[in-house]
């Protein structure tokens, strides 16, 4: 199943949004967990899903590789979401610049 442009401009979309609501979650920088990061997570959940879409139409390793680094970067935070002690955030900004890779085709 191909990915029409439309699509595509979609996905990237998501992806752009996710990192927006990272960005601003790193300069507030909330002690406490709501609904900035639920948003972040649910953006990055749609980006994935897109990008899941787009790797299973073309079987491609580089579309593999971008959905896994999307999945390393929902799962780092979701750490940040629930942490089992302070937000990590420093983790947060190396996923936040692995996102960024992956939107821009790095």
């Amino acid at each position: 199943m191909a990915t029409d442009t439309m699509g595509i401009d979609r996905t990237q979309e998501a992806g752009k949004q996710a990192l927006r609501l990272i960005d601003q979650l790193l300069t507030e920088r909330p002690q406490k967990v709501g609904h900035d990061f639920s948003e972040a997570v649910r953006c990055l959940s749609a980006y994935r899903d897109a990008l899941a879409e787009i790797w299973r139409g073309s079987g491609a390793d580089v579309d593999r590789d971008r959905l896994a680094r999307v999945n390393a970067v929902l799962s780092v935070i979701m750490g940040g979401h629930f942490p089992l002690g302070g937000v990590p955030w420093g983790h947060i900004e190396k996923a936040r610049q692995q996102l960024a890779d992956v939107i821009a085709g790095h």
